[in-house]
């Protein structure tokens, strides 16, 4: 099997699993037993359990393998998905396939609504300056608590009353 071809159908195989996997929807990442689970319910011929299986297991593919870690990274038992600007540098180098950059700058989109609908329901929001999450109303000349760059009020990252459909459509352009 080619070297290549092999890692661009398994990183695939990943990127789908973590399109059906809600944890990993939310979080980008995804236990590695998750994915070794699903690997196994494909045919054992296949090209990601053929490519797995000359390595002995997920870890150590990740660990011999660096280009993997091109797209994902580790975090103890946890595979999880690197940023955008990863995907697209891996794209470059034809590491991955632009449908799987799309792919996966879905799921980060999927992650950024899903954070910013919890901040609005939980009348929350992201200071843009000390990225902490707090709560709107508590957000005070005499309780904020924003370290950055001096103290004082949180630099709401979102205006709820911008769009009441796309929580992504409230982000304030400074």
């Amino acid at each position: 099997m080619y070297h290549a071809q092999g890692q661009k159908v398994v990183i695939s195989d990943i990127i789908d699993i973590m399109s059906s996997h809600a944890h990993a929807i939310h979080l980008l990442k995804i236990p590695q037993m998750d994915l070794i689970t699903a690997f196994q319910k494909q045919p054992t011929l296949s090209t990601t359990n053929l490519y797995r299986k000359q390595y002995g297991n997920l870890k150590e593919m990740f660990n011999k393998e660096h280009r993997f870690l091109d797209v994902f990274s580790l975090d103890g038992d946890q595979v999880c998905l690197r940023d955008v600007g990863a995907a697209e540098a891996a794209a470059k180098t034809g590491l991955i396939s632009s449908a799987v950059l799309a792919k996966i700058v879905a799921l980060h989109k999927g992650k950024a609504v899903h954070d910013a609908e919890t901040l609005k329901t939980n009348h929350e929001n992201e200071c843009v300056t000390c990225h902490a999450q707090y709560k709107e109303l508590l957000n005070t000349d005499t309780n904020a608590l924003c370290t950055k760059p001096t103290k004082g009020k949180h630099k709401p990252m979102f205006d709820w009353t911008k769009n009441a459909n796309d929580v992504l459509a409230c982000k304030i352009a400074y």
